[in-house]
């Protein structure tokens, strides 16, 4: 997966084919289909890299000040693999490294009295701050304004 998310990081997540993977890797297209799965398969896996990278806050921080640095710390991140945030606002952070995330995102609101609207909130928060990021990139990618690191 580190070939697709350097092409991810070059070319944005929907500007590379299985195809263009191929190439990069020096193998036959069906091969690595065989091997990985389709496109969304392999985009997925490109998703997981790039969450995995994110840094999970002290968990003991209160759920406002969490959520702050989580999102702050994920911004350049995503802005580095451009198409990977619209990917998160549309399906969520549904990959395995996103469980930590997940799990402290919903307890501390959870605990700080929000009860069962946490799993709501906890939502809210990291779409709305993932579809800023999928704007910068298009506009990014449609010259409309520089990119932004």
């Amino acid at each position: 997966m580190r070939v697709t998310t350097a092409l991810t990081a070059e070319v944005g997540l929907e500007g590379w084919t299985i195809r263009s993977r191929a190439t990069a890797l020096d193998s036959w297209p069906q091969v690595l289909q065989h091997h990985v799965g389709d496109r969304d398969a392999v985009a997925h896996a490109v998703g997981e890299e790039v969450v995995a990278r994110f840094p999970v806050p002290d968990p003991d921080l209160p759920w406002r000040e969490w959520f702050r640095e989580l999102l702050l710390a994920a911004r350049p991140i995503l802005r580095a693999y451009p198409g990977v945030a619209r990917r998160l606002a549309l399906r969520g952070p549904n990959v395995p490294a996103a469980l930590p995330i997940i799990d402290h995102g919903v307890a501390l609101p959870a605990r700080s009295g929000l009860g069962v609207e946490a799993m709501a909130a906890c939502h809210v928060l990291f779409a709305g701050a993932m579809s800023p990021i999928a704007i910068e990139d298009d506009r990014s990618a449609a010259g409309v304004c520089p990119r932004w690191t």
